[in-house]
């Protein structure tokens, strides 16, 4: 596992042995891209660990974990790989706005808040 995994994987053995493993269960449907660092499937792995749904097509997705933006223009947040890592370590859901690739195009998704934004709702 990478260095920046195994701070998150201490964390998260902790916290199963207290708390359970729920931390990203209220989360829609996460894709990770290829591009990421920690790699792809030590992050499917702590986020599956961690109760989110991880999905193999982007299309299928609420959430995209990437490192770079994309010139897509579907609306679903692109999000660096350091924001799951750092929710793990905090044990609680941070505001993705600080971890986004690029800036939002829609109105009212600069908020502070990861409950107010719909994408983590649904």
């Amino acid at each position: 596992m990478t260095k920046s995994f195994n701070g998150c994987n201490l964390t998260k053995r902790q916290h199963i042995r207290t708390k359970g493993n729920r931390l990203l269960s209220s989360l829609s449907s996460i894709y990770i891209a290829n591009d990421v660092t920690p790699p792809k499937m030590d992050l499917t792995r702590l986020i599956s660990l961690n109760g989110g749904q991880v999905v193999n097509v982007r299309r299928a997705s609420k959430i995209v974990i990437t490192q770079t933006a994309t010139s897509l223009k579907d609306k679903r947040p692109e999000i660096k790989p350091s924001w799951v890592l750092d929710c793990v370590t905090a044990q609680k859901l941070l505001s993705y706005v600080p971890y986004m690739c690029s800036s939002p195009d829609s109105p009212g998704s600069d908020s502070d808040s990861i409950e107010s934004n719909a994408v983590f709702n649904s």
